[in-house]
């Protein structure tokens, strides 16, 4: 699975991108993934597409996620108030992902 992952905002305006190949991924990793995605019924959820507002408070974080797998492809652009319940956990993960990637490549 194809996974791209953008998030930035709150105070520090923290700017995070990951984009993987699951099958790239530590088996662990790859699993926990695939168990969030299952768990939650990520392809079950509608696409949720979303403008930026710049009247929110500046604690709040932005994300893009494009998820890929083989015939399915889901497009969530959303924000810590608008993100569907059942994404957060996925969003939760890879952002722990991405920042483990940021501070590994310095």
């Amino acid at each position: 699975m194809e996974i791209n992952f953008t998030s930035h905002g709150g105070f520090a305006n923290l700017q995070l991108v990951y984009n993987v190949e699951t099958n790239k991924l530590p088996t662990n990793i790859s699993k926990k993934i695939q168990n969030i995605i299952n768990k939650y019924q990520i392809w079950e959820i509608n696409d949720t597409i979303t403008e930026k507002h710049t009247s929110l408070p500046p604690s709040i974080f932005y994300y893009e996620l494009l998820l890929k797998d083989n015939d399915k492809q889901k497009n969530f652009i959303c924000n810590d108030l608008n993100a569907p319940v059942e994404l957060r956990p996925l969003l939760t993960f890879l952002q722990e992902l991405a920042i483990n990637h940021k501070l590994d490549l310095q």
